[in-house]
C-alpha cells in the first residue's frame, strides 16, 4: 500500500494524466470530434482528452500493484522525455509564427512600388502660357483626361490615368504612383514643388507637357491645383539670369533706347512685370540689393531669360 504513495508513483499517476490528456485530445482533434459543433468543439475535444488523461490516470494506480519501483522510474523518465518534447515542439512552434507575422507587418505599412519622374530638366523649346502646380496633399490625384475639345459641342471626356501624391513616414511629400510616362519639366517634391508646363487653358481644363523629353501633353481639371502665369511663377522664382549668349543689359526704362544702368550685380530678382519688361533687384554676393533696372524677359515666343527656383 506504501508503494502507491511514493515520489516516483506520484509523479507516475501525474504524467500518465498529462501524457494522455494531451494525445486524447490530439486524436479527438484529428478525429473530427469538433467539426460541426460551433464554439462548442473546442471543448468536446478537451473533454475527450481530459477523459482519455482520467482513465489511464486510474489505470496507472492499478500498475502501480503489479510493478516494481525500477520499472516506475523507467516508465517515468519516458513519460517525462515525451512532456520535454512536446514543450519543445510547442515553443518552436510559437516562434515560428512570430517570426511569420512579423514581416506581414511591414509589407502593409511600405508603399506600392512607383515610377518615380526625374527632377527639373528646363525646356525651352515651347514657352507655353506658364506653369500649373497640382495639390500635393497626402492621397490626392491629380487624373489626366482625353481631349475634352474634339467636340466643342460636348466637352465630356475620360480619365485615363492619374497620379497619386503620398506622404512618406517623416510627413515629407512624395509619390505613391506615376504613370511610366510622366516627366514634368519642375520635380522638387522634397520642397513640397511639382510644376507642369501649361501649354493651353480653358474654363475647366488645362493642357499640360507630362513629358520634357517626349512634349507628350495631357489634360487636367482646371481647379485640382494652381495655374500660374508666366509673370505670377517668374515673380515667385528666387532669382533670374540672362540666358548665355543673349543680350545682357540692364537698362534704367522698360525701353531698347532706354540708359543702360551702370552698377555691378551678381544676380537678380524679378520686382514687376510689363509686357516683355521685367523691373529686377540687382543683389550683390550676399544678395543684397545694390540697384534696380530693367530687362526684356521675353521677345515673342522666346525666353530670354532662364529662372532660378531655389537658392
Amino acid at each position: 500500500m506504501k508503494k502507491m504513495f511514493k515520489a516516483s508513483s506520484l509523479l507516475f499517476y501525474l504524467l500518465c494524466f498529462v501524457v494522455f490528456t494531451i494525445l486524447g485530445t490530439v486524436t479527438a482533434g484529428l478525429a473530427g470530434a469538433g467539426d460541426g459543433q460551433g464554439l462548442a468543439g473546442g471543448a468536446i475535444v478537451l473533454g475527450y482528452g481530459v477523459m482519455t488523461g482520467f482513465g489511464v490516470f486510474v489505470l496507472a494506480i492499478i500498475a502501480v500493484y503489479s510493478l516494481d519501483q525500477r520499472k516506475i522510474v523507467t516508465m517515468n523518465k519516458v513519460l517525462g522525455g515525451f512532456v520535454l518534447l512536446l514543450l519543445g515542439v510547442l515553443a518552436i512552434r510559437i516562434l515560428t509564427v512570430q517570426r511569420i507575422e512579423e514581416p506581414k507587418e511591414d509589407v502593409i505599412r511600405k508603399p506600392s512600388p512607383t515610377t518615380q519622374p526625374v527632377n527639373f530638366l528646363q525646356s525651352d523649346e515651347m514657352m507655353g502660357l506658364g506653369f500649373f502646380a497640382p495639390q500635393v496633399d497626402d492621397g490626392n490625384k491629380l487624373y489626366f483626361y482625353n481631349n475634352p475639345f474634339q467636340n466643342y459641342q460636348n466637352l465630356n471626356t475620360t480619365i485615363y490615368d492619374s497620379l497619386v501624391f503620398m506622404n512618406d513616414q517623416n510627413g515629407n511629400p512624395g509619390i505613391s504612383y506615376a504613370p511610366p510616362w510622366l516627366l514634368p519639366e519642375i520635380n522638387k517634391l522634397d520642397y513640397g514643388i511639382l510644376y507642369f508646363r501649361v501649354l493651353g487653358a480653358g474654363r475647366e481644363y488645362i493642357e499640360i507637357e507630362v513629358n520634357v523629353q517626349t512634349h507628350q501633353t495631357a489634360f487636367i481639371q482646371r481647379q485640382s491645383g494652381m495655374l500660374l502665369f508666366w509673370p505670377d511663377f517668374l515673380l515667385g522664382m528666387h532669382s533670374v539670369e540672362f540666358n548665355q549668349g543673349e543680350q545682357t543689359t540692364v537698362r534704367i526704362k522698360p525701353l531698347s533706347y532706354a540708359g543702360e544702368v551702370i552698377q555691378d550685380f551678381e544676380f537678380m530678382r524679378a520686382l514687376e512685370i510689363k509686357e516683355e519688361w521685367m523691373m529686377v533687384a540687382l543683389l550683390d554676393t550676399d544678395f543684397k540689393e545694390v540697384g534696380k533696372g530693367w530687362i526684356q524677359w521675353r521677345a515673342g515666343d522666346q525666353m530670354l531669360i532662364n529662372y532660378n527656383l531655389l537658392s
